[in-house]
């Protein structure tokens, strides 16, 4: 898939969810953010 080459994370999410489970999505999202973030390591200093 192209956008995985161009290091792209797609995260989907039904309508349903986002207006009815709005923090389950956000939970999802952060935990996301913090598994590249872990997996690149800390940026150089």
């Amino acid at each position: 898939m192209r956008m995985e080459a161009e290091e792209y994370t797609v995260l989907r999410f039904w309508n349903n969810e986002v207006l009815e489970e709005t923090d389950s999505v956000l939970d999802a999202i952060d935990a996301e953010i913090r598994r590249l973030i872990a997996q690149q390591g800390a940026p150089p200093s």
